[in-house]
Parts: C-alpha cells; structure tokens; sequence
C-alpha cells in the first residue's frame, strides 16, 4: 500500500461513497470535508491526500447527504477553491499505468459568457521532469493527458503526483461545482489481479470498510454484450493467492457522448457531475462502497469463499449500436484477504483449432500422436481430446504445448478399430473452440533399404537392397531425378527381403523410395528416400597446335570416362561442318586427324550421344586457327623483248620449294590473250617459252596458288613484241625454204644439179679418186681365181 505523507492539520472524514443527493448552491464553501474515507484534508495547507485514485473529489460543493435514507448522517462533502485560489491532490500513481485524469462538474457550460474557469498544473515528484499545465477555456472541461492524443496520463516513474486545481480569476467570476477524478483505464479481454482486503470487525457486530476493501477501474467498448469475470481465491487449491470471501463486483455504464450521456473530451467520454450522484436511465450511479448504489443488470455476488464470480451485461449499444460507452468497474471484498484475477471480456470468439499431420490413419498397438496450432488472440488454459471408439468413450487426453503448437496422444487400438475423436481449447475466458476427426486402426509394414554404393561413376548401376515386414508382397521402388521419375515393382521374397539394379541415365542427384500400397489390413507404408549421385560422362579435347597452316593438319586427343565407346567428333567453322564417327580406347583415349577445307577459326567438340545407359555429354569446345602457306613468286624473262613470231623465254621459282605446284601463265595483248599451266620441279623452278603472234605490249602474269593450302600470289611482267625489217624477212623465207616441206624439195635440187655436175666431169673426178673407188666408179672388175688351201678354194684377185 502507498504511505501517507505527514501533513500539519488532518481530518479524517470516515463516509463511504454514497448515492448522493446533492443540494447545490451557490454559496461558497467555507469548510473542508470529503466524500470517501481515503482522502486526507489539510486546510492549513490546502492540500489533500488520496491515498488511492477510485473515487471522485468534490470541489465547491454546498449540501448534505442523506445517507441510505437516514437523516442524521449529513456531512459536509467538499473542498473549497474560491475565486483566485488553488488547492493540491496529491496521487501515488505507479509508473507506466495508465490514468484517466478529469475535472468536470456543474461548472461546465456551452453558455456564451461561461462563469467558472479552472486549470490544473501537474507536478511530478522527479524534478527531472517539468511541471505541466492544462488551461482549457472557460465552461470546458479539464483532462490532464501528455500522450500523442490527449487522452490519458501515463506516469514515468512511481510516486506521489500533485494536481493542483486552480480557479483562474483571469477568467472566473464564480466558484462552481467541480468533480475531479482519478482512475486507472485498463484493456478489454486482458487479465489483471488486484490484492483485496474485506471489511473489518469494528465490534458490536458493525464491520467498517479499509482502504483494500474495495478498488476501481475505468473502460471503453462499443460491444453490444460485456462479460465480466472475477477469479476469487481458494486456500484449499491455490493458498498462495489467499482466502478471500467478495462482496461483489459492480459495472456502471458513466458516458456516453454518442448517445448524449456525459461529455467528450478529446475524443474521450466523461461523464457529467449528476452521473456521480445518482443511477437513472442504465447511467450514473458510481459507488466503490458496499452500500453504495448498484445496476442489477450488471452485477454478480459471491455465493461462499473462493467463488468465482461473473456475469453479462447487454449494453445500452445493443447487437447494432456503434457508440463508445465509458464504464467504471468496481470490485468489493467481504471477509478475508486476497488476490483476485479479472478481466473484461467483449471477444466471445472461440479459439480456431487446425490439425497439423492430421492423423487419418491409426496404427495397432501403438499410440496416435496429434498436433494441433490454436489460433487465440489471447491465451489458451487448456486443451484436450476425448474420443470415441465403435461407440464406447475413452478417457480425455490433455494436450500439452510445444513451441507454437499443441501434442497429445491417444491410447493404443486394435486393428479395424474406428476411432472417433474431437480436440478442444478453452481461452482464459472461456471460449471453447473445437475440432473433430477419425480414422481406422490398420497394422503398420515396416520397409528398409540401402544402396551399395552412394556414388555411381559412368557405367556403373545403382544397387538397392532392401527388407519389408510384409513378405512375399509387391513393392514398388521410386527413382527421381528433377522432374523425372521411374517406377519399377518388385516381389520381395519369403523372408521379405528384395533387391534391383538400375542404370541412371541422367547424371546428377537421385532418390530412391520403397512404396508399399496397402490392403485391407495394412496401411500402406514407404521407406526413408535414399540418395545418390550418378556423375556424367566426361569428354575432354585438346589440339596439339591452336594454330596451323598450309599442309598440316589439326591434330586432336581427347579422353572420355566411357572405354570402348562410341563418339564424335564435330568441327565447324562458319557454314561448314564436318562430323566424324570414332571409338575411344580401352582406356578412353582418342586421337584424330583433320585437314581444313575453309580458312578461319574452326571449333571442334567431342559428343557422345545417349544410349541405353548413359545420357548424352560433350566436352569443351576447343578452337583452332587455320591460314594458308605463304607464297612467294619470282619470274624473268629473256629476251626482254622479242620479234613477232619469235619466242620469249620466261623462268622462276616459288617459295616454299615445292615439286608440282601449278603456275598458270596468263599472257595478254591488246588483241588475244593465252593461258598455259606448268608445273614446279622439285626445286620449285618452272620455266616456259611462248610465241607471240602481234606486234604489240604483252603483258604475262605468272599466278600460283590454290587459296587454302597455299596463299594465291604472282608476278607480272612486260615485254615488247617488234615488227620484222626486209632482211628479217628474207632470213625468215630462208629458213622457211630450210624447213619441211620445202626443205625436202631443196635438197633434191641440189642433188639434181650436183649429179649433173659430177656426170660432165667424172674422167676428171674418178682420175682423182683412190683406184679403189675409181674402179667402182669405172665398172672394171677384178679377175679373182680361187686358190685352194688344204684342198679348200680360196679366192684371189687378179693382178
């Protein structure tokens, strides 16, 4: 409990709050007095101390009481504040609370000429933090609130507040009645505790209330129906709360501006000064007093000690009403000391089950476990199952949290057992939300199995062995790989056992999974998914030159993770590609040989195409350069000019020497042109003599090269071909007549005319001929005899 602080003068009024029957006059208040027994007035001082913020002050107030009908006890039940001068309230306020702080009263007025004007500094007990004031016009009501909406005041630390009220005499001309308020506003649908204490025994069997007796809180709602509950405490079942016997708790309806009920201040209802003084109409009425006045609409009492209490209250919004009402709730213990929890309740919305894995199948012998996630604004008290099976009800099973979710297991069932069963949540305030479902109890088959080997090189299978609880039944095994999937179903043997091999075509990563489909006594079943990687088939090439030239050829090697296998080979450049089919080796090697047909970059790949195990693969494309053998052409000839009709010679060489190499001739004048091929010797010299026909400028050029092994290049030249003068002319019918045909006929002449010749003059010739020839030219013979030798004949010339 907050301690009072000493002051000089204290008077102590001991009056409950009442239902008050306020006679108002004008008259200014001359004496100090108050209206509940937690206020402590110091006249002197003009200070006063309320020990806790529940009940109203009263301000400039003039009348008496009748209390609960009985004339004698009338009292004075206010605190003076002339024109011109001020008094202090003095709050404990806790730190972080939130307060609804006001002042309203007969002095507020919508009159043009208001006539009582009053305002309200606050000042904290951390001087670290500025005094602050509210200094509304005159005729408007006061509300002391610092938050972004002028609504509430939310103290920073613990400890005593004062609110100084201070009638203005800048702007009053009179002394109006006020009522100012202190009372903590609390959150709908949220639960909060509040240590009570009930009445004491005064003796001569009267109790008199103490400060714990009873306490206050403030609220707003535009919903049609409020619930409000109150957790009294129970020694026998939770001793550390205490033992408490209420008196009741009480809900008065105070403003509601939308309806024309008390006033609205920043947005926030408060209610007029005549709603503390009496209940009409569902409004009004505020007592925090076991005698005080009460709505038995909205009301509940304790029955015995440790009963809770509630009720609900329709309010004046009724099912389509907007309006935002202000209420006061009050709490009032009886006998014995304790903690009650409370709470106001407009959600009346049951907590949203969904079942997580719902179970739709249930294993026999063996427990049924159910998730559940509970969707609840506010917090769930417990949750549970009760379940039904073929007609004969099972004990509830609880259901206990875990992170976000709610776990619970119902008990063991027999095979073809149908088990019907229904969760349910109950909220804090006790909504309860539900969920039902069922399933049938089938005996469960186990299946497991395993891979040889996690990781498969290229060629080699997947092998999967395995076992079911089942034996001789169907499982069907599930290989996936991306998007693809294969299926095969397989017969395990007696014993349950079963095994396969297959070939992943697809490199990469795969599952493999053992299904079983069920029957009517088992419920189907599936194995763990086993993983395993099939690497690619690898192809690499290379060149042995990236560059070549002329007659070389583009040498390739290559490897392949594939023995003995089938590939290609494909080179492209531009349009062009050639494609060539090989087999590696056995230790998937490859070489090859390519000669160009274009010039230029060329791209090369090895590709092995898919079959029946293996998926298709290529290598890296490499590039290589092709260009022509550079050439060189060198000609002269001799002479540099030349009659017509008689030959030039022309000679050269290429570079590089190379034997057989074409060389077309092209000799070109103004009136023919003639074109002659030769060839290169071993040396790369051609030579060749050609005959013009016209006197004129020839020109020869002399071209090599094909434009893909060799560059094409050549070497022009000119040479005059000149007319022929009278003697070239007789030379040439000389060696016309020298040559056949007309040589032939020369030659005879001449012989002719020799023989002529020799025929006059033989006598003088033979005499100058050897006598061996002259005889033959003479015709006289020799007379030979023949001689015989050894008996053979010889022959012997005559003298």
């Amino acid at each position: 409990m907050p301690q009072r602080a000493p002051l000089g003068f204290k008077r102590k009024i001991c009056l409950n709050v009442l239902l008050l029957a306020l006679i108002i006059t004008l008259t200014p208040v001359v004496g100090v007095s108050a209206v509940n027994d937690w206020q402590e007035d110091d006249e002197a001082t003009q200070t006063s101390i309320i020990s806790k913020p529940v009940d109203p002050v009263f301000i400039n107030v003039q009348g008496v009481v009748d209390v609960y009908g009985q004339p004698e006890y009338q009292e004075n039940v206010s605190i003076p504040i002339p024109l011109g001068e001020s008094w202090n309230l003095i709050y404990n306020l806790e730190q972080g609370k939130r307060y609804h702080v006001f002042l309203v009263g007969d002095w507020v007025s919508n009159n043009t000429s208001p006539r009582t004007d009053y305002d309200i500094l606050t000042i904290y007990p951390d001087k670290h933090y500025p005094d602050r004031w509210n200094t509304e016009s005159a005729g408007l009501p006061e509300q002391v609130a610092f938050d972004d909406y002028h609504h509430y005041f939310v103290p920073p630390t613990n400890g005593d507040y004062t609110f100084k009220i201070i009638n203005d005499e800048r702007d009053s001309v009179d002394s109006e009645p006020a009522i100012f308020m202190v009372i903590e506003n609390i959150d709908l649908n949220t639960v909060y505790s509040r240590e009570l204490q009930g009445r004491a025994d005064a003796g001569g069997g009267r109790y008199e209330e103490v400060e714990g007796t009873s306490w206050a809180y403030e609220f707003n709602s535009k919903a049609p129906k409020i619930r409000v509950f109150v957790d009294v405490p129970d020694r026998s079942h939770e001793p550390e709360r205490g033992d408490l016997d209420m008196y009741e708790v009480r809900l008065y309806a105070m403003a509601n501006p939308g309806a024309g009920v008390g006033n609205s201040v920043d947005g926030i209802g408060v209610p007029s000064g005549n709603l503390f003084g009496n209940f009409a109409g569902g409004y009004g009425g505020y007592a925090t007093s076991c005698n005080g006045d009460r709505n038995i609409d909205a009301m509940a009492s304790c029955e015995y000690p440790g009963a809770d209490m509630a009720f609900t209250y329709d309010t004046p919004n009724g099912e389509n009403g907007t309006n935002d009402i202000y209420y006061f709730l009050v709490l009032i213990a009886e006998h014995g000391e304790g903690i009650v929890n409370f709470y106001v309740q407009t959600d009346f919305s049951s907590p949203y089950i969904t079942l997580i894995n719902q179970p739709s199948i249930g294993y026999a012998g063996e427990k049924t476990r159910v998730t559940v996630e509970i969707e609840e604004e506010f917090g769930i008290d417990r949750v549970w199952m009760e379940c039904v099976v073929d007609g004969e009800p099972f004990p509830e099973v609880g259901l206990s949290k875990s992170g976000d979710l709610w776990i619970g297991d119902l008990p063991e069932f027999a095979v073809l057992d149908f088990v019907n069963y229904t969760v349910y949540a109950e909220d804090e305030f006790d909504n309860v939300g539900a969920i039902e479902s069922s399933f049938l109890v089938k005996d469960r088959v186990t299946i497991q199995c395993s891979l040889v080997d996690s990781t498969l090189r290229t060629g080699q299978p997947a092998e999967l062995m395995g076992t079911s609880s089942l034996d001789s039944d169907v499982v069907e095994l599930v290989f996936s790989n991306g998007d693809f999937s294969k299926s095969v179903n397989i017969s395990t043997s007696e014993s349950g056992a079963f095994s396969y091999t297959y070939y992943a075509k697809q490199p990469g990563d795969w599952s493999v999974q053992a299904f079983y489909h069920g029957d009517d006594l088992h419920y189907p079943s599936q194995s763990e998914p086993f993983l395993f990687t099939k690497f690619p088939v690898t192809l690499t090439c290379s060149l042995y030159e990236i560059s070549i030239r002329g007659t070389q050829r583009a040498e390739v090697r290559g490897t392949s993770s594939l023995t003995s296998a089938p590939i290609e080979l494909e080179f492209i450049s531009g349009s062009k590609k050639h494609v060539y089919d090989l087999y590696t080796d056995e230790s998937g090697r490859f070489n090859f040989e390519f000669s160009p047909d274009a010039l230029g970059e060329w791209s090369l790949r090895a590709i092995f195409n898919e079959d029946e195990y293996e998926s298709t693969a290529s290598s890296e494309a490499a590039t290589f350069r092709y260009e022509s053998l550079t050439t060189h052409i060198s000609a002269l000839l001799n002479p540099s000019s030349v009659k017509v009709g008689r030959s030039i010679s022309i000679s050269g060489s290429v570079a590089p020497q190379v034997d057989g190499l074409p060389v077309e001739m092209l000799f070109v004048s103004a009136a023919s042109s003639h074109t002659k091929t030769i060839y290169t010797d071993m040396r790369g010299s051609f030579s060749f003599e050609f005959t013009p026909e016209e006197v004129d400028t020839w020109n020869v050029l002399s071209k090599v090269g094909d434009g893909l092994i060799y560059s094409k290049t050549s070497k022009l030249l000119e040479f005059e071909v000149l007319p022929l003068n009278i003697f070239d002319k007789v030379v040439n019918a000389g060696l016309m007549v020298l040559s056949p045909p007309y040589s032939y006929g020369a030659v005879g002449l001449v012989f002719v005319g020799f023989s002529s010749v020799l025929y006059v003059k033989r006598d003088s010739v033979i005499k100058r001929l050897p006598k061996s020839l002259a005889k033959k030219f003479t015709g006289k013979k020799s007379n030979k005899k023949k001689k015989s030798k050894n008996g053979a004949k010889r022959y012997r010339r005559s003298g």
